[in-house]
């Protein structure tokens, strides 16, 4: 057998191969220390965390804490309901919506939720599509007048909007028209 230059190539680029799976296999290996480093480190904040808040939680008590991220939470639900209503009104004002007299299939609705004690849910408003609406629910409402009113788990529902899309009228383009 005679070492051609053919398979001196073939031999030069197996161990080309060989070394650079070699050096994928250790750098694998480093990363893969890196990355349990890393999940240390984050468990260790994450505990570090977990102890500060369970101290302030026996400072201040469970109570006033739970009362204060409630407050948050309403706080916030208010600020989307807010956004949404403007949007809505932004969309109306364009002509993008049409108030309507019951719900369809493309219509967006609003509402208020009470629950169980009969007490509102904050934000006090709800606005969604009826497309967003679980199957169960748009059997019910698809149809209904504003006024409404359907039990839920939660509580009851009563829509006091229904606003259907404006369908725009497809423009003919110039290709169209030849």
């Amino acid at each position: 057998m005679t070492n051609t230059p053919a398979k001196q190539g073939v031999r030069a680029r197996e161990r080309n191969a060989l070394e650079r799976i070699t050096q994928i296999e250790s750098d694998l290996t480093a990363m893969v220390g890196a990355v349990q480093q890393a999940l240390q480190t984050i468990e260790a904040r994450i505990g570090a965390q977990s102890e500060i808040l369970d101290a302030v939680i026996q400072e201040i008590g469970s109570d006033q804490i739970n009362s204060r991220i409630e407050a948050t939470r309403a706080a916030r639900a208010v600020e989307q309901a807010d956004t949404a209503k403007e949007g809505l009104k932004k969309a109306l004002d364009a002509g993008e919506l049409t108030p309507a007299a019951i719900i369809g299939e493309k219509s967006v609705i609003t509402g208020v939720e009470h629950d169980n004690k009969g007490e509102l849910v904050p934000p006090g408003y709800v606005q969604l599509g009826y497309n967003t609406v679980k199957p169960e629910f748009q059997e019910k409402m698809l149809g209904q007048p504003v006024g409404f009113k359907f039990e839920t788990a939660e509580g009851t529902f009563e829509i006091t909007g229904i606003y259907d899309v404006v369908e725009k009228p497809v423009e003919a383009t110039p290709s169209d028209t030849k």
